[in-house]
């Protein structure tokens, strides 16, 4: 047999809103406090206009164009490149343990790039390399200054070029090794 409806609830809700209303009445009586056309004595010592302080037809914003009204509140924001300028897209990244500055990019097209300010500034780092193409880096977590490099971007795309094997640094990326022979891609270390 179905409950019947429980209508408990809406004597509450009258209550609260009669409540509302009354609370907000006063307020809406209130009087609008008086304004005049002289200044308040404090104000009497500053200046009405020059004296660093715009004159009153200037005080007023400019006018957006319609383009600054579309972009919304982000107008005074410009696009910026986040990441290294020429290695065109970031394979993998990886940072050294203990040393929140210094990241390495493994990028599809360029190479393996380097930041030693917390990814402010990119240095390239394989460019001496046969292989541009890289798809994963990793960092040595016992050596800071082992870094390894799979060549060949791993992302499946319709122009990924392949790799030739995996390289090693023993100088933060000064000097490489190739230490595997493989043609393909690697993906991760």
């Amino acid at each position: 047999m179905p409950q019947p409806r429980r209508r408990a609830a809406l004597p509450v809700l009258a209550l609260l809103a009669l409540a509302l209303i009354a609370s907000t009445a006063p307020l809406a009586a209130a009087a609008p406090p008086a304004t005049t056309a002289e200044r308040p004595p404090a104000a009497a010592a500053l200046p009405k206009e020059g004296a660093g302080r715009p004159p009153a037809d200037e005080a007023k914003p400019k006018q957006l164009s319609e383009e600054e009204l579309a972009k919304g509140p982000l107008r005074g924001l410009e696009y910026r490149l986040v990441g290294p300028a020429i290695g065109g897209r970031v394979a993998r990244v990886s940072g050294v343990p203990g040393d929140p500055s210094t990241w390495y990019a493994a990028t599809a097209q360029g190479g393996v790039w380097r930041s030693t300010n917390g990814g402010r500034d990119w240095d390239p780092v394989s460019d001496k390399q046969a292989i541009a193409s890289t798809g994963s880096v990793a960092v040595a977590p016992s050596d800071p200054n082992v870094v390894w490099v799979g060549s060949g971007e791993a992302n499946i795309r319709g122009n990924v070029a392949k790799g030739n094997g995996i390289y090693r640094s023993t100088d933060k990326g000064t000097t490489w090794t190739r230490v595997l022979a493989l043609d393909g891609q690697i993906g991760a270390l």
